[in-house]
């Protein structure tokens, strides 16, 4: 406690809040009281040991005297010392925050990079400020909740924890975002994740195919050369550049394949990572292979293999469609 410090209503007024007797102790005011023949009011609950508060100041702190009688003017001191190294701290937070957290009507966002290059004391003080801002009040935030949403920052993208007060938590890439929407922002809203099974599921050409979470249409035209489909759901290869039977599996370990644009391979764990895609929805991501080439990133890009050209006489569209049930083939 201060002797002036600022607080909020529940409407979110700001006001200064003053405590004339925050350094005045019990003996100095009962005899304050005998000088003036007052008679003040006793509130028998303070004598009640069901509370915290109540046991501390009736069991605890006459225990502790014991062994110390000036226990109380030392835990002043403890106070004291506290207080001014927090209002230390207060003020560097103070000059990091603008450039730190941007605020908006449905919550706020913190820079993940920016968090990341300052001392935990100012990190932990910052993330304690966000979470009293959004709430309102400090009402329920306790020093366990910046302790696990500091853990939050170094999870993966896409991850989300659940706070007192209605807050959420959510991690970007770049920003966390608290927010007491239960329905985080579009950019950081999570995407169905179905995982697909790990043994490759034989693509019907022509036909329609039924995987988990998805159904897959297979068309074979005879065609000019067609501009790529805008639809990051929706492929076209040139059906005589492929080398095998299509699949469709979900990632492994040590896959490679060539973006289509690309002239070398690339692993694809560092493609998924350069696309920021949450570890978490990986091996949900559809991956079609021609043979044991991969020519399909479903959602992301197709290979450079097989592309379409100038001497395309066959054109196969593949396209993908999230089905609202885990339909099996």
């Amino acid at each position: 406690m201060q002797p002036v410090s600022e607080s909020s209503s529940l409407s979110g007024h700001r006001f200064k809040l003053f405590r004339p007797l925050l350094q005045a102790t019990r003996a100095q005011t009962e005899a304050y009281c005998q000088s003036l023949n007052l008679q003040p009011r006793t509130d028998h609950t303070n004598l009640l040991p069901e509370t915290l508060r109540n046991r501390l100041r009736l069991e605890l702190l006459p225990l502790l005297r014991q062994y110390n009688p000036r226990i109380s003017d030392s835990l002043i001191r403890l106070a004291e010392s506290a207080s001014l190294d927090l209002s230390f701290i207060q003020s560097h937070v103070n000059e990091i925050w603008p450039d730190t957290v941007v605020q908006s009507e449905s919550g706020l966002s913190i820079s993940r990079q920016k968090l990341a290059g300052i001392h935990p004391a100012l990190r932990r003080r910052i993330l304690a400020q966000a979470l009293e801002s959004v709430a309102g009040s400090p009402t329920d935030i306790e020093t366990v909740h910046v302790k696990v949403l500091d853990a939050l920052l170094t999870g993966d993208t896409g991850s989300m924890l659940d706070l007192p007060n209605g807050i959420r938590a959510t991690l970007n890439y770049e920003d966390l975002y608290l927010s007491r929407n239960p329905t985080p922002p579009s950019f950081l809203r999570r995407q169905e994740s179905i995982p697909l099974p790990d043994s490759a599921q034989l693509i019907a050409i022509p036909g329609q195919t039924l995987i988990p979470g998805w159904k897959i249409t297979a068309v074979i035209e005879d065609s000019a050369p067609t501009p790529p489909h805008p639809d990051p759901y929706s492929a076209l290869f040139d059906m005589d550049r492929l080398p095998g039977p299509l699949t469709v599996r979900r990632r492994r370990p040590g896959d490679r394949f060539t973006p289509l644009g690309m002239s070398g391979s690339k692993k694809l764990q560092d493609f998924l990572t350069d696309a920021k895609v949450p570890r978490a929805h990986r091996d949900s991501i559809p991956i079609v292979l021609s043979g044991d080439k991969i020519i399909w990133v479903v959602g992301h890009r197709p290979s450079d293999y097989s592309k379409i050209t100038a001497s395309t006489r066959r054109r196969l569209t593949l396209q993908f469609k999230k089905t609202s049930s885990e339909a099996l083939p």
